[in-house]
C-alpha cells in the first residue's frame, strides 16, 4: 500500500489502544517472560493505553505449571490471560505440529484485541526482548503493517521511501509484527504445507496479496532475541500430558421408576447434578410407574434431550428388575465407549457435592481397584473432607462395604477382566452383594473414598413396590446358596 498524504493518518487519534500479544507453550517456559522485560518502560514512554495479553497453550489435561510465572506477571500489569488447548494425539509437539498451535495462538489475540476495540496489535514471540520505545518508534512510521529489526532472523529488504529513519520492506518474523485494525480485522494466522510456507511468511502472503499491503520495518529498533536454533535441537520438554481419565469416559447409569409426582423431581434433580459433572453420557432406565407421572417424565426427558443431546440416553425397561437395569446400562456403556469406559449407578434419591464422580473416577484407575464408592461416614452437609486416601473394604454397606446407591466400576471388568454382568436372578436385593463377593473372589478389590460424601433417602422407591418389597427373604437364600450366611 502507497503512503498518500490523503489517507487519514493512522495515529491521528490522541489515545489509542494497543494490545501487546504473545503466544507461549510450556516448552517455552524458560524464555517466556522476556517480552515483559519493559513493560512498564514501554508505558511510561507512550500516552496511549498498552495491554497485554497471553495466549498461553496448556496441556491436554488442562494445566500447565510451567506458564504459571508468566501468567501472573502479565496479571500484574492489569494484563489478561487467555487459555487453550489442542489436542491432535500426538504424544510431543514437533516442528509441524507446532505451527496448528502458534496460529491457534496468535488468532486469539485478534479475538482479544477485536473484542476489545483496540486499533493495533503488536504481535511478539514471547522469547524477544522489545525496546522501551517501540510502540513509539513504530506509530510514527505512519504505515498500517510495519515491524522492527530481530538481527538473529537476519531479514531484510530494499529501502523503503519517504522516511526520515531507515527502512526496509521484507517479510518480518511473526515476532515483530506492527497491524493497525484496518487490517488485522481482515485476516487470521495460517501457514500452506503446500507450498513450504510456515505461519509468517503464509500470513504475510496473505496480507500483500489480498489485503494489498506491504510490511516496513523500521531498522533502528532492535528487538533481542537468543540465537536461533532448530525446534528439534532446543533440548525442551515438548511431550503432550493427557488427563488421566482422558481415555476413560465417565458414564453414569440411573435406574428410574415413578409412582408420584415426587419421584419425577427427585429424578430431574439428580439428573441436573450429573449432567454438571464430567459425564459423557448418562443413561435413564426408565422401569415405569404411574401413567401420569411416566408420561410427566417423558416431558422432563424432551427438555433434557434439547439441552443435553446425546450425553442422554433413555432406555425404556418397564418389566425388568434393578439389576437387569444396570446391565442394560453397563452393556449400553461398553457398546457407545469401548472397554476403557467408567460407569457409576446411581439411584435417583441420593445428593452428593459437585465432582463427586471424577472424584470416584480418579481413585478407580489403579490397577487393583474395580470399583469405588463415597464414605458412607460423611454427609453433604458437612462438606467435603476428602483426605487423599481410599481403603478397601468387604462386601456391602451391611458388611462396612459398598453403598449400592451410588458406586462406579471400570466398564472393562466385564469384557477384559471376565466379571459376569449383575446377576438377574436377584430381583431387588443382595445383587450388589454378589458383584462385591465377585470381585474379591477374582482378587480385585473395591475401595472407600475416604471423606466424599453422598447422601441416600433409603428406599424412597422401594416403599411403593411391594412387589419387590416381597421378593427380599427369596434374594437372600439366593445369596446364602452362593456366597453362604454372610
Amino acid at each position: 500500500m502507497a503512503r498518500s498524504s490523503a489517507r487519514r493518518r493512522l495515529c491521528a487519534r490522541l489515545a489509542m489502544k494497543i494490545v501487546i500479544g504473545a503466544t507461549a507453550a510450556g516448552h517455552k517456559h524458560a524464555e517466556a517472560t522476556r517480552w515483559l522485560t519493559h513493560a512498564g518502560a514501554m508505558r511510561a514512554a507512550t500516552p496511549h493505553e498498552l495491554v497485554f495479553f497471553l495466549a498461553a497453550e496448556v496441556q491436554p489435561d488442562g494445566l500447565e505449571p510451567r506458564l504459571a510465572a508468566t501468567a501472573a506477571q502479565v496479571e500484574s500489569l492489569g494484563g489478561t490471560v487467555w487459555k487453550f488447548m489442542l489436542d491432535d494425539g500426538s504424544e510431543q509437539i514437533d516442528g509441524g505440529t507446532r505451527m496448528v498451535r502458534i496460529c491457534e495462538g496468535r488468532n486469539l489475540v485478534i479475538e482479544f484485541a477485536l473484542r476489545g476495540r483496540a486499533d493495533w496489535v503488536l504481535f511478539v514471540d514471547s522469547d524477544i526482548v522489545l525496546p522501551p520505545d517501540v510502540i513509539v518508534k513504530l506509530l510514527e512510521m505512519d504505515h498500517p503493517f510495519c515491524g522492527f529489526k530481530v538481527s538473529s532472523y537476519c531479514l531484510s529488504g530494499p529501502p523503503a521511501p519517504g522516511y526520515r529513519f531507515p527502512v526496509e520492506v521484507y517479510p518480518n518474523t511473526a515476532g515483530a509484527w506492527f497491524v493497525h485494525r484496518s487490517l488485522f480485522r481482515h485476516f487470521r494466522w495460517l501457514w500452506d504445507p503446500d507450498d513450504g510456507l510456515t505461519d509468517d511468511p503464509a500470513t504475510h502472503r496473505l496480507i500483500r496479496d489480498q489485503l494489498h499491503c506491504e510490511q516496513h520495518n523500521r531498522c533502528d529498533v532492535l528487538g533481542e532475541h537468543a540465537a536461533l536454533v532448530p525446534f528439534e535441537t532446543r533440548g525442551t520438554d515438548t511431550r503432550l500430558r493427557r488427563h488421566p481419565l482422558a481415555r476413560h469416559p465417565i458414564t453414569a447409569v440411573i435406574p428410574v421408576y415413578f409412582p408420584t409426582a415426587g419421584h419425577v423431581q427427585m429424578t430431574a434433580e439428580i439428573l441436573g447434578k450429573v449432567f454438571d459433572e464430567a459425564v459423557a453420557r448418562v443413561y435413564v432406565i426408565a422401569n415405569g410407574g404411574a401413567s401420569m407421572h411416566v408420561a410427566e417424565a417423558g416431558l422432563l426427558f424432551e427438555s433434557l434431550a434439547a439441552q443435553q443431546g446425546a450425553r442422554l440416553s433413555v432406555i425404556e425397561a418397564p418389566d425388568c428388575n434393578i439389576h437387569q437395569l444396570w446391565n442394560l446400562g453397563w452393556k449400553a456403556a461398553l457398546d457407545d465407549f469401548g472397554d476403557e469406559v467408567l460407569i457409576a449407578f446411581l439411584n435417583n434419591d441420593i445428593d452428593f457435592r459437585p465432582g463427586t464422580l471424577e472424584v470416584l473416577a480418579r481413585a478407580v484407575l489403579r490397577n487393583e481397584i474395580w470399583a469405588t464408592y463415597p464414605d458412607p461416614d460423611c454427609r453433604v452437609a458437612d462438606g467435603v473432607r476428602l483426605s487423599g486416601t481410599t481403603r478397601a473394604t468387604h462386601g456391602t454397606k451391611r458388611h462396612g462395604g459398598m453403598t449400592g446407591h451410588c458406586f462406579l466400576i471400570k466398564g472393562g471388568i466385564h469384557t477384559l477382566g471376565g466379571l459376569p454382568l449383575f446377576d438377574a436372578r436377584y430381583r431387588c436385593w443382595y445383587g450388589d452383594d454378589d458383584f462385591a463377593f465377585g470381585v474379591a473372589r477374582r482378587g480385585y478389590q473395591i475401595h472407600r473414598v475416604i471423606g466424599l460424601p453422598c447422601d441416600h433417602l433409603n428406599e424412597a422407591t422401594m416403599r411403593h413396590r411391594p412387589d419387590l418389597m416381597a421378593r427380599r427373604e427369596a434374594d437372600r437364600q439366593l445369596f446364602i446358596s452362593q456366597w453362604g450366611d454372610v
